[in-house]
C-alpha cells in the first residue's frame, strides 16, 4: 500500500506541475495530498494512524477554502487559465 500511495502521489504532482488550469491543480494537489495521508497509515503505527485523522481534517478544510478561493477568482477573473492571468490584481479588489 505504501509504494502505490508513494507512486500516485508522484504521479498527481507531476501531474500538477503540468497543468495550467487553477481548478485542476488544486484538484492535482487534493489527491497528492491525500495519497501523503494514505502513505501515513501505511506505517501502521498508533501515531501514524492518528496523523492520518488529522491530516484528513487538515484536508478536508484546506481543499474547500482552495476551490471557494479559485471560485471567486473565477467569477473576479472569468478564467482559470493560469497563463492568462496577468493583471489579476487590478481586477480584483484588495482584501483586508
Amino acid at each position: 500500500m505504501a509504494s502505490v500511495a508513494a507512486a500516485a502521489s508522484v504521479v498527481a504532482t507531476c501531474a500538477l506541475l503540468r497543468s495550467t488550469d487553477l481548478k485542476r491543480v488544486v484538484a492535482y494537489a487534493s489527491v497528492a495530498h491525500m495519497n501523503l495521508a494514505l502513505l501515513a497509515l501505511a506505517a501502521g503505527t498508533a501515531g501514524a494512524k492518528r496523523g492520518f485523522w488529522i491530516m484528513m481534517l487538515a484536508h478536508g478544510m484546506l481543499s474547500a477554502g482552495l476551490f471557494a478561493a479559485v471560485g471567486h477568482v473565477y467569477q473576479q477573473a472569468g478564467k482559470r487559465d493560469l497563463k492568462s492571468w496577468g493583471g489579476v490584481s487590478w481586477q480584483a479588489p484588495v482584501w483586508v
